[in-house]
């Protein structure tokens, strides 16, 4: 008997040490094929496996407690019924897979990580994924702490390109998930430090988070997912209160997109301007920080455009990863089929009015704004109605205008228009390049430039400022802009101005000796135009090497001493050392040299027709002697 227990006992060994020695190799394929998955598979396969246990010790609560399964429910329907407190096996599947993938986003591996987004959106239903990754982001941006914005750029870029991918509804929803967690936290913030809460190390509650979160808002406007409406619309809630949490977060707006804000809606940021200058004079002087005026002094400075550092000003590498996502982004338009990427143009109130009157940004969302007792839009339409009349009545008048100052051609005459109504020289530079025009239709924008300052009663700097733009973006315009002087000398009767084979203009008959009819005006104005290119760099002394001074006709004589008299006015900032550059070009064009120091000798010295004041001829005669003392040497 003991023999038949021991044999027993031995063949049961036996049989268990095989069982393991084939649990153990099942466990080795399964590593082996789970270190050949990556990516979303390998996370969807850990989530199966946990998946399988979860329902394994349900089944086993479900056999030891079949008395649970008996009780019968009332049934609720479904309207009325409440959102799960708890997640389904699914969605904790879905979170753990979308996890993983977010906590390894970085530049390198992004375009990866949306393939594998883009499956969990055919594999899950569209509103889980949605409504998770945007919890993930939420959390891991609204931190407790201090964040750099290298970390954050690469989260607004992967939610610019789902955006891209996904549709409207994306972004729709995540961009209000994330303006209502500002506004939560902003509001703990302002709450913790009206209650004196906020004397702690950490500061008061919920400001980390809001500036964190602000940051991330901003970085999406630069990714153009949002419009320059909303990040304005959090400016003005700044605005209200104006404490030191506020002014911080105000710079933290202006750094990252100040100069963007300008180019978009720069009369909004003038009126925002307006409004803090206002706020701070209320103020006692004492009582505002360096802090606070730093940040006027930078509006100030995005006001007047002498702020050009890009998007970001956190430095160079943000600004460097900044401008290689966005090039990621334009290559992906490219690469897949992409959907609108038009930025949001929603406002705070919208957001705040989602529950009475709809989204109106999302196709096929209700919109319920004359079912709650709200005021009827039907009669501003009578208001918009006016202005598009108004608009139109604009645009008529000028092509009129256009017309009667010899723009003769369709494109002269949209490039006219385009000018004459832009707010200022970057928003006409803006629109003038959307305009599409091939590079042998862009001359012409040179060419108006010279006629409009021309025609001006007094001269007008704006057009200077755009002919600036325009030589520092494309060579080929200065060579345009030299172009039209030659022109215009013709006109003024110097025929010989860029050769023999050059000639044009019929102003002036040789025959019967009569001169064109050039104003004055238009002379001085030109001559200020093209002062104020050279002395700005955008144009060089160069310009003059087809001319001859020594039979120089009454006008061009005239228009060469105003030309060097407002050149030295203008440079008189830049002190010699401006001077000594601009003549400092020309030493080796050894005629150009000569004829422009013989025509400062024998003319600008005494400026005969300048109508200068004594302390402008001043200027005048210094800047003749700087010029006599560069010329002249060898």
């Amino acid at each position: 008997m003991e023999s038949d227990e021991m044999s027993e006992e031995e063949a049961s060994d036996g049989e268990t040490e095989s069982d393991d020695e084939q649990d153990s190799d099942k466990d080795e394929d399964e590593e082996m094929t789970y270190d050949e998955t990556s990516g979303v598979d390998k996370e969807m396969k850990k989530a199966e496996e946990e998946e399988k246990m979860v329902s394994q010790h349900k089944s086993q609560d479900i056999t030891t407690t079949p008395s649970k399964l008996s009780t019968p429910s009332k049934y609720v329907p479904p309207h009325l019924r409440k959102a799960a407190d708890t997640k389904s096996e699914q969605q904790i599947k879905l979170h753990r897979v979308l996890q993983g993938l977010l906590n390894r986003l970085n530049e390198s591996n992004i375009d990866k990580i949306l393939v594998d987004i883009e499956k969990c959106y055919s594999t899950y239903p569209r509103h889980d994924v949605t409504s998770t990754i945007t919890n993930i982001i939420l959390a891991s941006i609204s931190l407790r702490g201090s964040l750099q914005e290298s970390f954050v750029i690469p989260y607004a870029a992967i939610i610019a390109a789902l955006y891209r991918l996904i549709g409207v509804d994306f972004a729709a929803f995540f961009v209000q998930a994330l303006v209502e967690n500002f506004e939560r936290d902003y509001n703990n913030c302002q709450n913790s430090m009206a209650n004196g809460d906020d004397m702690t190390e950490e500061g008061a509650n919920g400001a980390k988070e809001a500036k964190n979160l602000l940051t991330l808002a901003v970085e999406l406007y630069n990714f153009q997912v949002i419009a320059c409406v909303l990040i304005y619309d959090i400016i003005h809630l700044l605005i209200k209160s104006l404490n030191e949490y506020d002014v911080d977060l105000l710079m933290k707006i202006v750094t990252a997109a100040g100069a963007q804000l300008r180019t978009d809606d720069p009369t909004s940021l003038k009126d925002i301007i307006d409004e803090i200058q206002k706020e701070t004079q209320k103020r006692d002087a004492s009582s505002v920080t360096l802090r606070h005026k730093f940040m006027l002094e930078t509006l100030s400075n995005i006001k007047n455009n002498k702020i050009k550092n890009g998007p970001t000003a956190s430095g160079q590498a943000d600004k460097e990863l900044v401008m290689k996502l966005k090039k990621f982004l334009s290559n992906l338009d490219r690469k897949r089929t992409t959907k609108s990427a038009e930025a949001l143009r929603v406002s705070l109130e919208d957001i705040h009015n989602i529950e009475t009157k709809g989204k109106w940004w999302l196709v096929g969302a209700s919109w319920r704004d004359n079912l709650v007792g709200t005021e009827s839009k039907h009669k501003k339409s009578a208001k918009v109605a006016s202005d598009l009349q108004k608009e139109q009545t604009l645009q008529e008048a000028l092509l009129k205008l256009a017309r009667k100052q010899g723009m003769n051609t369709d494109v002269r005459r949209s490039i006219f228009v385009t000018i004459m109504s832009s707010e200022d020289y970057l928003d006409a530079f803006e629109r003038l390049m959307k305009l599409g025009l091939t590079e042998v239709q862009q001359r012409e924008i040179a060419r108006v430039l010279v006629q409009c300052t021309g025609n001006e009663k007094t001269f007008n700097p704006f057009y200077l400022h755009v002919g600036r733009r325009f030589c520092s973006v494309n060579h080929s315009f200065k060579v345009t802009f030299q172009y039209c002087l030659w022109d215009f000398l013709r006109e003024c009767g110097e025929r010989e101005v860029g050769g023999l084979d050059r000639i044009t203009s019929e102003s002036f008959d040789r025959t019967s000796g009569e001169e064109s009819k050039v104003r004055v005006g238009r002379i001085l104005n030109v001559a200020k135009f093209y002062a104020g290119l050279v002395v700005s760099d955008s144009l060089s002394l160069s310009i003059l090497r087809s001319v001859n001074f020594m039979i120089l006709g009454r006008k061009g004589r005239l228009w060469m001493e105003l030309f060097f008299v407002h050149l030295f006015l203008q440079a008189k900032d830049g002190g010699p050392q401006a001077l000594a550059t601009i003549f400092g070009k020309i030493m080796d064009m050894r005629t150009l040299a000569q004829g422009c120091l013989f025509f400062l000798q024998e003319t600008v010295i005494r400026a005969p027709n300048s109508g200068l004041k004594p302390d402008e001829m001043e200027v005048v005669l210094s800047g003749c002697k700087i010029a006599k003392t560069i010329l002249s040497r060898k």
